[in-house]
């Protein structure tokens, strides 16, 4: 046993085939126990949400019945549209199946470069037993994507870990950092704070220099494509209104339901009639005063938004069948109390670990990179509901890796003494 461990150590394709051959036998051994492949065509377009992507990506391609351009961003919808014709449902399968595969040996090879390949099996091993991860590949749904390129964004970092300085790491991060916000357009805030931190770490040479100015223009040249479509179609400046229509028809909802004593339970989902009376109240109410309302009673903000939250956090995925007696649902709600009460001690020794250190450049920069779209996802799932984990997922690589790292050398520098280390 001990040799062949130390085989596997030594032999990089070795660990790679075992690593896919367990990815594809847990993945296929779930969807057939779920019987999914027998109804891929009921379930890729299933949710409003996916038929919201698929008429974008009709419109794109000459449709003229446009119906969300506002709140569906044209990448995802483009690449759907692509791979159903290419090869029908089937295609956009494919698609998300080979996203799913390349971001758990993406993690593995990530974590092996920051820590160790027994760590990096473990890494791996989380990812791919996460059956809320499985079953949204088989739903055309950005999310299995936006984990693909939260695991490129997390390489880039363990590739660039010593090379802080170079200007191609930072391009590479403003690139991803905008395919995610065309896929996501919460981590349009990332768009700031990648450029902050590239300020912070770059030679003033680097800086100066218009030839590496125009490569960070260039890298952002996605969202100005996306930038364009909206202003064609709206006439005015913007990405997205998925932000503040998801506010006002979700968080806000809530927030004014519990303000007039209407029971609104998003935990089970309130009443029809309690729906159209909040609905109707709420349509035209705009920003200025939705904010206003919010300020004029703060306790019960805080106490609505910590209650989707913690409702988010706990919880399975929405996309499993609960008549479904695999087990799968039960598997997932405690996977996710584990992954909550792991949030919670991570906010306490993620910060113990920078502090130790010091704040050190290069170790306050790694943290702020892979915390910053962590806590993004995370913090702003609190203003929508009935999506059981599929908000919260997004986060899995971002926290797999940053609590493995944190873990990591806190246990060594507890129980090894050591008074040096680097967290990377």
């Amino acid at each position: 046993m001990r040799r062949l461990l130390s085989t596997v150590k030594q032999e990089k394709r070795l660990q790679l085939l075992l690593l896919n051959l367990l990815a594809a036998s847990v993945y296929f051994f779930v969807l057939f126990r779920l019987d999914y492949f027998h109804s891929i065509h009921q379930t890729i377009f299933s949710t409003t949400d996916s038929r919201e992507y698929r008429a974008m990506g009709d419109w794109l391609f000459g449709d003229p019945h446009e119906v969300c351009s506002a709140i569906r961003p044209f990448l995802y919808p483009a690449l759907i549209k692509c791979f159903s014709i290419a090869a029908g449902d089937w295609g956009i399968w494919f698609m998300q199946f080979a996203c799913w595969l390349l971001s758990i040996n993406i993690v593995f090879i990530a974590v092996k470069k920051l820590l160790n390949v027994y760590l990096a099996f473990i890494a791996a091993a989380i990812m791919l037993t996460n059956v809320s991860f499985i079953v949204i590949t088989l739903h055309a749904l950005t999310e299995t994507f936006t984990i693909f390129l939260l695991s490129l964004y997390i390489y880039s970092i363990a590739d660039f870990k010593d090379r802080l300085e170079d200007p191609r790491f930072w391009i590479k991060l403003i690139f991803l950092s905008t395919l995610l916000v065309l896929f996501k357009p919460i981590f349009l805030l990332m768009m700031g704070i990648v450029p902050v931190c590239a300020a912070f770490n770059l030679k003033k040479s680097s800086l100066r220099s218009s030839r590496i100015a125009f490569m960070f223009l260039a890298a952002a040249t996605p969202l100005l494509v996306q930038a364009i479509i909206f202003f064609s179609q709206f006439g005015r400046l913007g990405i997205s209104d998925i932000g503040s229509m998801t506010f006002k028809k979700y968080y806000y909802a809530k927030f004014f339901a519990d303000q007039h004593a209407i029971p609104y339970d998003v935990a089970r989902g309130p009443s029809e009639s309690a729906m159209h009376q909040v609905s109707d109240s709420i349509r035209h109410v705009t920003g200025s005063e939705m904010i206003a309302s919010i300020r004029s009673n703060p306790l019960l903000a805080i106490k609505v938004y910590k209650g989707i939250l913690g409702l988010n956090l706990k919880t399975t995925s929405v996309l499993i069948d609960p008549l479904n007696k695999s087990g799968f649902n039960r598997w997932m709600y405690s996977t996710n109390l584990i992954y909550y009460w792991a949030h919670w001690v991570m906010m306490v020794l993620v910060p113990v670990v920078v502090i130790m250190q010091g704040f050190k450049k290069n170790i306050l920069t790694f943290y702020v990179l892979l915390a910053s779209p962590l806590l993004l996802v995370i913090c702003i799932s609190g203003i929508s509901y009935w999506q059981g984990d599929r908000l919260i997922l997004p986060a899995l690589p971002l926290f797999t890796v940053l609590y493995f790292i944190t873990g990591f050398h806190i246990v060594k520098r507890t129980f090894m003494g050591s008074t040096r280390y680097r967290p990377v």
